[in-house]
């Protein structure tokens, strides 16, 4: 999990920053800057140089990391399913699910964004 928020950020996002990552995810510049870096490790996203300004760069997914995304993707889907179902109706997890899925499409930055 400690992963797939972040490359799901990314993912949502496009090329971002460091800074766009953390905002959204509501943590520090600093952590999110070493979990980044443990992403690209892995090979699941890179960094490239901010063509709009040098302080910062840009993060992206590679092929494979959008690929372990959409595996996690599924994954945690069926795992909230899993969980959930039990304690609801077949009506009542599908709602919950879809509201899951939506709510992880939207960010505090996106949010601060719609109200300016």
């Amino acid at each position: 999990m400690s992963r797939f928020e972040p490359m799901a950020v990314i993912d949502r996002l496009g090329a971002c920053r460091v800074l766009d990552v953390a905002t959204a995810l509501a943590i520090s510049v600093g952590g999110t800057s070493k979990l980044i870096d443990r992403i690209a490790k892995s090979g699941y996203c890179r960094r490239r140089n901010n063509p709009d300004d040098r302080r910062s760069s840009l993060i992206e997914l590679t092929a494979e990391g959008r690929t372990i995304l959409e595996r996690a993707r599924k994954t945690v889907d069926a795992e909230l399913e899993l969980r959930f179902a039990p304690a609801l109706s077949h009506q009542s997890a599908e709602e919950l699910m879809e509201l899951l899925r939506r709510l992880r499409h939207v960010s505090p930055m996106a949010e601060a964004e719609r109200s300016s």
